[in-house]
């Protein structure tokens, strides 16, 4: 019988530790909140020159790395490269088919090297140039490369086109864009990609240009 007179003195402190370990895990909780970089503002827009050229602005609450991973339901899960530390950040997104949804998440990596995931989005992309929007495939067979570079050429139209190996369009370069001068039906006679990821390519008519993936010259 001592023990159940002691009964409800032991659920009270029973009652006591739980709130105290609930009060203590909610603190710990906070803390961890306000001490990581949280992203203030973000959003996702298509570059003015390419429709398949997608930055994603993103402004932290502290200096952190970041980096976006984006996916589609056919063309698969891709992640950018780790930016530089800072707190306002444009992230290009390349390789992407035209007039599809992508979804993405933003992902930061703390000073330590932790790394958390932000909000999500998704963006639209925009409809092939003209030239490059009337243009009709057909695949045969499997590709050994992730990525295939060709010139494509119509009418006035001349393009350095990336394709998947599905087949479908996923970057492009209008040629007349070098230094503002049309030169029309340009052939490209060899491309190369150097280590940095910038496109060297050598045109029929003019001379060896570097190009960004963003097709800056």
């Amino acid at each position: 019988m001592p023990f159940l007179n002691q009964l409800p003195r032991i659920i009270g402190s029973l009652w006591r530790m739980t709130a105290l370990i609930i009060a203590l895990a909610a603190t710990l909780s906070l803390t961890t909140a306000c001490g990581g970089v949280e992203v203030t503002q973000h959003r996702a827009s298509i570059t003015l020159n390419n429709a398949l050229i997608v930055e994603v602005q993103v402004s932290l609450s502290d200096e952190a790395r970041i980096f976006i991973d984006y996916e589609n339901s056919e063309a698969g899960k891709f992640r950018t490269a780790l930016s530089q530390p800072g707190t306002d950040h444009t992230i290009p997104i390349v390789r992407l088919r035209p007039e599809s949804v992508y979804a993405y998440t933003i992902g930061i990596q703390a000073a330590d090297g932790d790394v958390d995931y932000g909000p999500s989005g998704e963006f639209t992309t925009g409809p092939l140039p003209p030239g490059l929007d009337s243009m009709q495939t057909r695949i045969s067979g499997r590709s050994t490369r992730p990525l295939i570079a060709t010139d494509y050429r119509a009418g006035d139209y001349s393009y350095l086109v990336l394709w998947d190996e599905t087949g479908s369009i996923v970057w492009y370069y209008d040629y007349k864009d070098m230094d503002g001068f049309h030169l029309g039906k340009e052939a490209f006679r060899a491309i190369r990609q150097k280590r940095n990821g910038n496109l060297v390519y050598l045109s029929q008519r003019c001379c060896l240009t570097e190009i960004t993936p963003l097709g800056a010259l």
